[in-house]
């Protein structure tokens, strides 16, 4: 029997492939069995280990990047202020007016730059990409032209005199997108324009503005929209000098 094996396995051998007795078979087999197990539990452990060195930077990172959130000088104060906008207490929705008053906190667009640097430490994502995730475009459209207006790098610089950023926030405040399908006034929005315009003579350029790049009258539109508001945009202009 041996014998016959043997002749087996050499004729195997002649022809270019290999008799393996059953016995051997079962061996070979089940030390590329273990192998492959091994293996994956190697790679799952790997993977674990990496998931979690992840984990760990990312905390780091995101630890070291939250010092000065609580200085109103540092971009980790207005990053935090941001991202609280957007998650607004993990109700639906989000807390635009939180949102702009960052905008409207950053003194240049140097430090935003600088926000948006330290958000993404913080959490991870880009803010651009966050913000045109939960906001409206009418409420892009309002940041954007906010950020427009202002200096490059020194908040001593005066900011840029761009009566038409100012129309085109009025603009979408007065078209205020609602659940993507519904179209409303954001109050809160106008009024913050009004505070920032800071004479007679630049509410009638914003005016004139309006006019140039929709062309409608914006008292008309903010008297349609304003009808039922307590807020008197006329007499609120009157107080601010002529020029």
């Amino acid at each position: 029997m041996q014998e016959r094996v043997q002749r087996k396995a050499n004729q195997e051998k002649s022809a270019g492939t290999y008799y393996i007795p059953a016995g051997a078979s079962k061996t070979r087999s089940d030390e590329f069995k273990t192998y492959v197990l091994w293996g994956l539990i190697g790679l799952a452990a790997a993977g674990t280990a990496g998931y979690f060195g992840y984990k760990l930077v990312r905390k780091i990172i995101s630890n070291a990047a939250q010092n000065g959130a609580l200085d109103t000088n540092e971009p980790a104060y207005y990053a935090k202020k941001i991202k609280a906008g957007i998650d607004n207490n993990n109700m639906p929705g989000t807390d635009t007016v939180a949102i702009r008053s960052a905008f409207v906190e950053i003194p240049t667009k140097e430090v935003y730059r600088k926000v948006a640097d330290n958000y993404k430490k913080q959490y991870g994502n880009n803010l651009y990409k966050d913000l045109e995730t939960h906001l409206h475009t009418t409420e892009m459209q309002e940041l954007t032209a906010i950020y427009s207006i202002k200096p490059e790098r020194s908040a001593k610089e005066a900011p840029t005199y761009d009566p038409t950023a100012w129309a085109i926030r009025l603009n979408a405040a007065v078209n205020y997108e609602q659940f993507g399908f519904l179209w409303g006034t954001d109050e809160e929005a106008i009024k913050q324009v009004f505070v920032e315009i800071p004479t007679q003579k630049a509410w009638q350029d914003v005016q004139q503005a309006y006019y140039d790049k929709y062309g409608v009258d914006l008292d008309t539109e903010l008297d349609e929209d304003l009808s039922q508001s307590e807020f008197d945009y006329r007499a609120f202009i009157a107080r601010k000098p002529i020029q």
